[in-house]
Order: structure tokens, then C-alpha cells, then sequence
């Protein structure tokens, strides 16, 4: 029995099967995959069945099948985007919630599944003779967390609650930061992988963005639709615009790797301009920026700098024609946008929010060192009941910056600063085009945080995360590669 098992194991079909499924993995196939139930999942309210395929797909399988699990990176970067307005929709007040008691069953069986898988791998990894090599973000998600859990200390309001939110906000990019860490094996994973995996991530949002205004076809036609029509059960029209904003600089990447950089830069204004039409001010205002940033360090970079340009032009020039031939609809998708432009102040962009800002201020002024904790909301904003959306997520003050001040005090503050510290280390070391790419991503979250609270929400932290590993992982393997070319020219 034990020899017929051998012979099966080492026969060429099997063999041929496992290749076949490493490729797959490794493939837009899977990417594409991944983002179909995730839009499914989206606007069918299909999350449970998408979460366990989920699991099997990126955590069981691969276990059994696999050589690395370059399976989780899809799941982990489209896994916020499920959320159905069906099943999630207490911005608007209505009560309906994803997170009954029952789906909270589910929700720990698969937590428990993939914990196993994960753990498992792990060690098999590591009697294989893996050795895993600390990063200094590491130590940065432990300064960070350790600064977070005193917050609001010898305040009212601090408790489990604060401290657990506090901890939350690090697992949120440090747990895909360690998956990804400990179970990938980034010299075997293609370099663009992950920047396809953000295109991916972008089409999704197309979809969603798409899926959300026709639902409102009827004020699509009489031209009484706005920006308040982008409402996912994961977020509103800020949520979204600022995942868009994540998915700019991959395209980008992609056009100066590939001989032919149309496809993918028509792909960055596509994505650029989905992320005006999500109408959020805020991601308006860092895509913008962004966008002329990668634009002058596409044209620097490219050999292909007039043909890229008749690209560039002929989007513009198709985009003039499209508003010409539907100009009301075009209008009132910009008009929030337009006037924001025409009448632009800080006070516009900030929306009315001086007065949260001033509460953050007082905050810190009354607590210096240690803050006034995650739970204390926010006054003068006139918050409903229902502001805090959940049991677990407090208000926050729409600005990262002043959040840690008010929640934090200096002690959190300087968290935060040798965490953004030891995130741009690498960035520093041997440029290359990769680490470009991921330190675009590390801008995008300052960038976006400004005047939003991205910074301690999940679905920005997931992306934000798995670039701080890529990064770490990109920077050790170059480290390791010019040592050993060095030592070679050395010998000879």
C-alpha cells in the first residue's frame, strides 16, 4: 500500500495536476476569479457562500496543492469589497446589519479554518527548512500598538473598548503584513503580481461604482442623481473614492514594464476617472496630485514618450466627445466637483468638519500625553443615534492626524511617526521600479488621510499592509542579490 501510494504521489498526472494548479494561482485567471465573487458577493448579498469559497480556494487548496500561498494576496485585497448594501446598511438608519448572531457562527468557523490553514503551512514551511527574517516593520507595528493601548489612559472613557479598537486598527494591516510575510514565497512570486492584483481590485470598483448609481437609473435619466448614490454596504462615496485612489499607481507600473504601455496607461485614466465619479472631494483632491505625480514619473521613466501622449490625448479627446454627446449626465457627475474646483478653500474641502477638528484640538489640550481614548465622540457635528455604526467602530474625527492626537496624545503620536519612519526605510535602499510602486501606495495612505480617517479603516489597511510586505520582501531579496553579486565579482 505504502509503495502504490509513492508511485501515485511522484505519477506525472498528478505532477502535471499540481503545476497546473500553481499556475492557476499565479494566473489573472484566479485575479479575475477572486473579483467576480466579489461583486457578486456585492450585489447579491452573497457573502457567506463567497467567504467560504474563499477559504477553500485561497486557504484549503493550496495547502494540500500549492507551493507558497500567493493564493491569499486576491482575497485579502478584495475581501472589504463583499459587503452588500442588502445585508449592511446602517449608514442610512435603517438598522440592517451582516453581523447577526448567526453569521457571527459562520464568521468564526471560517476565522478558525484559515487560521489552521495558515498555521499549518507555517510549520510545514519551517521544517522544510524556511527561516523567516525579521523586518523592522515588525518592530513598528509593535511600537504602534503598544502607544495605541494607552490611549485615553486616567480618562472616563478608557476601557477594553478603546484599547481593543486600538488593536484592531494594527491587525488591520499587520495581519495581511504577516500572511503574506510568512506564507508567500516572494522569490518565486512575479514581480508585477501584486500591482495586478490592485488592477483587478480597481475593476471591481468600476463594477460596484457602476452597479450603485444604475440602481438609481430612474434619477440617472431626469439628471437628479449625486454622489450620495455611491453607497456600498462597506462604505459611501469617501470609502470608495479612496479605494480607487489605491488602484492609481498600479497601471502605471504595469505600462513601464510591459513593451506596449497603452492597455495600461488607458487603464490609470480609467481609473482616474472613476475615481471623480465617485464625487468624494477628498479623493478628488489626492488623485489629482497623485495622478500628475505618476504622469511626470511615467514620462521620465518610459521610452515610449509620443506614442504614450497620443494615448493620453486621445482619452482626453474621447472624454470630450462622450460629454458632448451626453452632457447632462457628464454635468451633473462633475458638477460636485466642478464647483468645488471654482470655489476652492480649505473650509470646502474639509466640509464643514472645523468644528470636529476644534473637538480633537480641546481633546488633546485636556489630555496631553495619553489623549481622551477612541471612545470619545466627536461634538458639534450633530451625530444622530446610530453615528456609531456599530458596537465596535467609535466616531472618528475625519482627519488620522488629529485622531491620534485626540485618542493618543504625543505617546501615540510618536507611535505613529517611527512606524512611518521604518515604512520608507526600504523605499530609501536601492531604488528600484518595484519599491516605486509600493512607496506610491504608502503615499496614498498619508495622502488620503488628511482629511479622512482612512488610516484606521479596514479595507485601506488591507492594501496598506500587504505593500509595506512587498516592500520589505522586494528590499530583502535586492539586499540579497547585490551581496551575492558582489561577492561574486570579488572572487573572480
Amino acid at each position: 500500500n505504502r509503495d502504490m501510494l509513492l508511485k501515485y504521489i511522484q505519477s506525472p498526472k498528478l505532477l502535471s495536476f499540481i503545476h497546473a494548479i500553481n499556475r492557476f494561482y499565479r494566473s489573472n485567471f484566479y485575479i479575475f476569479f477572486i473579483g467576480l465573487l466579489t461583486v457578486l458577493s456585492e450585489i447579491f448579498g452573497w457573502e457567506l457562500p463567497v467567504y467560504y469559497l474563499y477559504v477553500i480556494l485561497g486557504g484549503v487548496i493550496p495547502l494540500f496543492f500549492c507551493e507558497d500561498m500567493i493564493s491569499i494576496i486576491a482575497p485579502f485585497s478584495f475581501g472589504y469589497f463583499t459587503v452588500s448594501l442588502k445585508h449592511q446598511n446602517v449608514n442610512e438608519g435603517v438598522g440592517v446589519t451582516l453581523f447577526t448572531p448567526e453569521f457571527m457562527i459562520h464568521l468564526w468557523i471560517l476565522i478558525a479554518l484559515i487560521a489552521l490553514c495558515f498555521i499549518t503551512r507555517f510549520i510545514f514551511d519551517y521544517k522544510k527548512g524556511k527561516r523567516i527574517h525579521a523586518s523592522k516593520n515588525m518592530l513598528g507595528f509593535l511600537i504602534l500598538a503598544l502607544t495605541f493601548i494607552p490611549g485615553g489612559l486616567f480618562t472616563e472613557k478608557y476601557g477594553i473598548h478603546s484599547v481593543l479598537f486600538g488593536l484592531g486598527v494594527v491587525a488591520s494591516f499587520a495581519i495581511p503584513y504577516f500572511s503574506a510575510y510568512f506564507l508567500v514565497d516572494f522569490e518565486k512570486e512575479k514581480k508585477d503580481y501584486f500591482a495586478r492584483v490592485l488592477v483587478g481590485a480597481g475593476f471591481v470598483l468600476i463594477a460596484e461604482v457602476l452597479f450603485a448609481y444604475f440602481s438609481h437609473f430612474d434619477a440617472i435619466l431626469d439628471g437628479t442623481f449625486s454622489g450620495e448614490m455611491v453607497r456600498t454596504g462597506w462604505g459611501v462615496k469617501n470609502n470608495v473614492g479612496a479605494m480607487m485612489v489605491f488602484t492609481l499607481p498600479a497601471p502605471i507600473y504595469l505600462a513601464l514594464k510591459h513593451k506596449r504601455p497603452f492597455f495600461y496607461l488607458g487603464l490609470n485614466l480609467l481609473f482616474f476617472l472613476s475615481t471623480m465619479i465617485c464625487q468624494s472631494r477628498n479623493a478628488a483632491l489626492v488623485a489629482m496630485i497623485g495622478e500628475v505625480i505618476l504622469l511626470v514619473y511615467f514620462f521620465i521613466k518610459t521610452k515610449y514618450r509620443l506614442l504614450s501622449l497620443v494615448t493620453i490625448l486621445f482619452s482626453v479627446l474621447l472624454f470630450v466627445v462622450c460629454s458632448f454627446l451626453f452632457s447632462n449626465l457628464v454635468s451633473k457627475m462633475f458638477d460636485s466637483l466642478i464647483w468645488t474646483l471654482q470655489n476652492f478653500s480649505i473650509e470646502i474641502l474639509a466640509s464643514g468638519r472645523f468644528d470636529v477638528y476644534q473637538c480633537a484640538l480641546d481633546n488633546f489640550k485636556t489630555s496631553p500625553i495619553f489623549g481622551t481614548s477612541f471612545i470619545e465622540e466627536p461634538v458639534g457635528i450633530g451625530a444622530p443615534p446610530d453615528y456609531f455604526l456599530t458596537d465596535i467602530i467609535p466616531a472618528r474625527y475625519h482627519d488620522t492626524y488629529l485622531q491620534l492626537l485626540s485618542s493618543t496624545g504625543i505617546i501615540g503620536l510618536i507611535g505613529y511617526l517611527y512606524h512611518r519612519y521604518v515604512t520608507l526605510v526600504p523605499f530609501f535602499q536601492h531604488k528600484t521600479s518595484e519599491k516605486w510602486l509600493y512607496f506610491f501606495e504608502i503615499l496614498v495612505m498619508i495622502g488620503v488621510s488628511v482629511f479622512d480617517c482612512h488610516f484606521f479603516n479596514i479595507g485601506p489597511g488591507i492594501i496598506y499592509g500587504l505593500a509595506l510586505c512587498h516592500l520589505d520582501q522586494v528590499n530583502q531579496i535586492d539586499q540579497k542579490e547585490r551581496y551575492l553579486f558582489s561577492f561574486e565579482k570579488a572572487m573572480n
